[in-house]
């Protein structure tokens, strides 16, 4: 896919300097002159705070799993949770069920692994080269931090297909005194409780602190060269997408690479292909959930169901109990959002920055 460009070029090999003398007389980023006064304190501010938020999330209730009945006469009874969320018995009712990966999953990225990333952004905030936070080293760890910063929400998605899956509904009908049909509705739904909220909001900004950090340190150290710079490019360059660009070889003597026609085609059809694969892999059913015990003798064929991203995602509402609260909606956009648009989103861009004319 890339062919080379044997073109006579005197210009040599540029490779990356080291910087080192430079590198260890720079400040932290808290210190440095490129960060604003409301940034230098205000991150670190938020920081404590979304720490806060975390532990308080996971010790606060996440959901209930609530019943109410109405009787033939209207009556509408609900008795006390039957079953309460919290993020230790999560974690322990998946292992104890055999499902050892999602258990551990829980457990490391939504447990343990927001603290470390908030502790490494305070690290990567205040230590200046001097104490090991070189600029290359905290530029290698912001970026690893921002790529599995992701993975936090799989506790929020967990939450939301227990909403949908243990969404029960049933009639009981029986015979009155006077032989008429009497029938008793029982609904079984999960509602997200405080924890939830705090958990989600508390993974978000996470999320957008990591992005700020990593901001302000390229802002910091956009002197250093901590990337080689296009020896071929100048300000009168003109804009060329990636797939036409001419890179340098890694081995240098003047020697270009390019892609090829048919290069550019591969890579371009297979971000469409990827594209159509998540659109069809949203729409077609991905799972199902089969309820048994008296329970699913009460549903008959409907005890198993089987769903899509998109179907899973309609249902929220609905399965929460209250499908007008403003918060279950918030939910639903959310895991909308970052299921989909964000894949969506992402794909386009990437599109776009293959075939789109841009300056270097």
């Amino acid at each position: 896919m890339l062919s080379p460009d044997l073109r006579d070029d005197a210009q040599s090999p540029h490779r990356l300097e080291t910087h080192s003398d430079a590198d260890a007389r720079e400040p932290s980023l808290f210190e440095h002159a490129r960060t604003p006064t409301w940034l230098r304190y205000g991150v670190p501010l938020v920081l404590a705070f979304n720490f806060a938020l975390f532990v308080w999330a996971n010790v606060a209730m996440g959901a209930t799993v609530n019943l109410t009945l109405e009787t033939p006469t209207g009556e509408v009874i609900e008795p006390d949770p039957l079953f309460e969320f919290t993020f230790a018995n999560t974690v322990r009712d998946m292992w104890l069920a055999e499902e050892y990966v999602l258990s551990i999953m829980c457990a490391v990225f939504s447990g343990g692994w927001p603290y470390v990333k908030i502790t490494l952004l305070g690290l990567a905030w205040f230590l200046p080269p001097q104490h090991g936070m070189w600029p290359r080293l905290r530029r290698t760890v912001l970026i690893v931090l921002d790529a599995l910063g992701k993975w936090s929400l799989v506790d929020a998605y967990v939450l939301l297909l227990c909403m949908v899956a243990f969404r029960v509904h049933f009639e009981l009908t029986f015979t009155g005194d006077r032989g008429e049909d009497l029938v008793s509705t029982c609904d079984i739904f999960t509602k997200p409780q405080i924890g939830s909220y705090l958990f989600i909001g508390a993974t978000i900004i996470s999320l957008v602190m990591g992005h700020v950090v990593l901001g302000a340190d390229r802002n910091a150290t956009r002197t250093l060269h901590l990337e080689p710079p296009d020896p071929t490019w100048d300000e009168q360059s003109p804009k060329e997408s990636i797939a036409s660009h001419m890179f340098c070889h890694p081995e240098g003597g003047g020697r270009r690479l390019r892609f090829s026609s048919r290069g550019k085609v591969a890579v371009a059809a297979l971000m469409i292909a990827a594209t159509a694969l998540v659109i069809a892999g949203v729409l077609v059913e991905g799972y199902e959930f089969d309820i048994q015990g008296l329970t699913g003798l009460f549903l008959g064929d409907d005890a198993m169901t089987k769903y899509s991203v998109v179907s899973t995602g309609e249902d929220i509402p609905h399965a929460s109990g209250n499908s007008d609260d403003v918060k279950v909606m918030l939910l639903q956009i959310g895991f909308f959002v970052f299921v989909l648009g964000s894949l969506l989103a992402l794909a386009t861009l990437m599109l776009f920055l293959w075939l789109g004319p841009l300056a270097a």
